[in-house]
């Protein structure tokens, strides 16, 4: 009898499979490494990844990044937002800010291209590392990644959220039996250190909590041990960040804030629709082949995961890769003409490998998005924040949420903003209702806007007939308007361009 060295104790079922496994230890050790086929596959995703990688939360990662390299600051307390200034603001991905505009300074969009580029090969290289021990036939390889890279594209960009997901395959790939110290010591460092850098850390710390359940119900102690001591080592870690409690208390906000179900980055799933169909096809895939393995920490990782990834489609890159692993290992289990035999990397073999990672790697600086704004999946309101910055002395600015980031970056955080991606770091409910209030014209939304110390209003265009806003009230004077934003200034505000105000779609002067 055979067992997987990679995955540990074996159920029943599994010792029934081992018969027509082949004879040879799946999970040797060995020097890690990958095929041609998986350097092909990771160095396409690589090049694809560089070329449209900004969001809207780009912006505001790039302000911190300056505030801390240029003025020596810190982004806690708050100062780039009106309705929270002063604010305990919990930055996790202030390292990373750092990174990002390091890299901007040194390069600018060229340099920037880089991080998802190296981001979306990492998340990809411990599937990679697995499939190489595995050894399924090549289209079946090819199958397997190609089919991550799908599922995972969308959410990749330039944001600290690509780190976690890297973190979260590499800790998901030690997680194997038998589980040494160094392993766990190695997870344990990966773990604490997620908390410094995204919120989504609850993840890495549920897979380790998956690696104490499972080989305790299987009575491997010894593993069980080394996974509680990684487990402590990890939220030892996790609280030498700068807001100590606080970096656990801040994620829970998002699964209470009803307000972020209106933001298409925390949307669900919807898996059997044509955007997520990939997801949706490994998830059928998991179901068809059986994933659940009691004494597996990933398969019990993979299984929990599920439902999160459904109701909140970011999570994908998560969930994704692992359950590809665990599709694929399944399938040479049960079928063993699916391997292509075990051959150990040749030196040309390895070389080639390289050679396709570094193309994949260059490429990412060969054809770099010509500016930071066309590298944004979606529009941002440059014409309009550049007619601000030229005809309106700072002031807070009433925004639309996804512009905010944008108007903290072009302008320095002289205009702020009463609302921006950093969403459930920053802001409570009561500044989610605020916004929402006025835009959608509930009650009480004209009282929101006389009251506040706006002087200026950044407003999607594309929205603007859904917004009740400054529309219907008489001290407001739309000034700019394009296909992207709508710009609007409060009678009394200082604007240098004098006679400068908007046309309505029919051609005559708007006063909002």
């Amino acid at each position: 009898m055979v067992a997987d060295s990679y995955t540990g104790a074996m159920t029943v079922s599994d010792r029934s499979q081992t018969a027509t496994a082949p004879q040879h230890d799946l999970g040797r050790r060995g020097i890690p490494f990958i095929t041609p086929v998986s350097a092909v596959c990771i160095a396409i995703a690589m090049g694809v990844a560089s070329r449209q990688w900004g969001e809207y939360d780009v912006y505001w990662h790039l302000a911190n990044g300056r505030r801390m390299v240029e003025q020596g600051l810190s982004p806690n307390p708050d100062a780039f937002s009106w309705s929270a200034a002063g604010e305990l603001y919990v930055s996790y991905s202030s390292h990373l800010d750092r990174l990002f505009y390091l890299l901007w300074d040194a390069g600018g969009v060229r340099a920037l291209s880089l991080f998802p580029a190296v981001m979306f090969g990492l998340i990809l290289l411990p599937l990679a590392l697995r499939l190489a021990q595995l050894r399924p036939w090549p289209v079946v390889e090819a199958m397997a990644l190609g089919l991550t890279m799908f599922a995972v594209f969308p959410y990749m960009g330039t944001r600290p959220h690509t780190v976690a997901f890297v973190l979260f395959g590499f800790a998901a790939y030690l997680m194997r039996e038998p589980f040494g110290w160094r392993q766990a010591l190695a997870a344990g460092l990966l773990i604490g250190s997620w908390a410094h850098l995204h919120g989504t850390f609850y993840f890495g710390f549920g897979l380790l909590a998956s690696g104490v359940i499972a080989w305790l119900w299987t009575r491997s102690y010894r593993s069980a041990l080394r996974a509680g001591g990684a487990l402590v080592l990890a939220l030892a870690i996790s609280m030498l960040t700068p807001y100590g409690v606080h970096v656990w208390k801040y994620p829970l906000k998002t699964a209470f804030n009803p307000y972020l179900s209106n933001n298409l980055d925390w949307s669900g799933l919807k898996p059997l629709s044509s955007m997520y169909i990939w997801m949706g096809i490994i998830i059928i895939g998991a179901l068809l082949v059986g994933i659940w393995r009691a004494g597996d920490p990933r398969s019990l990782s993979a299984v929990g995961l599920v439902l999160p990834t459904i109701h909140t489609a970011r999570f994908t890159p998560f969930s994704a890769p692992l359950l590809v692993a665990l599709i694929v290992e399944k399938l040479v289990y049960r079928h063993g003409f699916l391997r292509a035999g075990y051959t150990a990397p040749s030196r040309v073999t390895s070389g080639l490998c390289v050679s396709l990672l570094l193309v994949g790697l260059l490429s990412a600086l060969v054809l770099p998005p010509p500016s930071l704004e066309k590298a944004t999946v979606w529009p941002v309101p440059e014409k309009a924040v550049n007619r601000l910055l030229a005809c309106a002395a700072p002031a807070p600015v009433w925004n639309d949420y996804n512009f905010g980031g944008y108007l903290i970056w072009r302008g320095g955080g002289k205009y702020t903003v009463g609302i921006d991606g950093r969403a459930e770091t920053l802001y409570d409910n009561e500044a989610f209702e605020q916004h929402f209030r006025v835009r959608r014209g509930w009650n009480g939304w004209a009282d929101t806007i006389r009251t506040s110390a706006v002087q200026y209003a950044l407003l999607s265009t594309v929205d603007d007939e859904k917004l009740s806003t400054l529309t219907t009230l008489d001290d407001w004077t739309v000034r700019y308007r394009d296909d992207i934003a709508t710009l609007a200034v409060r009678d009394g505000a200082v604007w240098r361009c004098d006679g400068d105000v908007a046309p309505n779609r029919q051609g005559a002067r708007l006063r909002a």
